[in-house]
C-alpha cells in the first residue's frame, strides 16, 4: 500500500490551507487566547461549510490539539494507515507507548 497526498485530496480541484498562529509571552493569557483561536477556526469552518467549500483535510503540522487531522484522511485511508502501522510496528509502540501526537485509533473519519 502506498498512500500519497493525491489519494487523500483526489476529489479536489483547488485547496486552501491556512495556519492560524498566535504567540504571546504571558501564560495568564493562555486560556483566553486559545479560546479565541479555536473560535476563529470554528468560524472559518462554519463559513466554508455554508458555502460548500469545506474539506475535512487538516495539514498535520498545522493541526491544533483540539483537531482530528487523521480523521480528514477518510475511512479508507485511515484503514490503510492502521494496516501499515500493524505491519511495520506490530507491537504498536508508536501508537500506544509514544506520548503525544495523533493516534490512528483515535481518528474519526467522516468521509469514505
Amino acid at each position: 500500500m502506498h498512500l500519497t497526498i493525491r489519494d487523500i485530496l483526489h476529489h479536489l480541484t483547488s485547496e486552501t490551507v491556512y495556519l492560524l498562529y498566535l504567540t504571546w509571552s504571558d501564560p495568564a493569557f493562555d486560556a483566553r487566547l486559545n479560546k479565541a483561536a479555536y473560535a476563529c477556526v470554528d468560524e472559518i469552518t462554519a463559513k466554508a461549510k455554508a458555502t460548500g467549500k469545506w474539506n475535512p483535510y487538516i495539514y498535520l503540522n498545522y493541526a491544533g490539539e483540539f483537531q482530528d487531522p487523521l480523521g480528514g484522511y477518510g475511512k479508507a485511508n485511515v484503514a490503510k494507515l492502521a494496516a501499515l502501522s500493524k505491519k511495520y510496528d506490530p507491537a504498536q509502540v508508536f501508537q500506544k507507548l509514544v506520548p503525544g501526537g495523533w493516534k490512528i485509533a483515535n481518528a474519526k473519519p467522516i468521509t469514505p
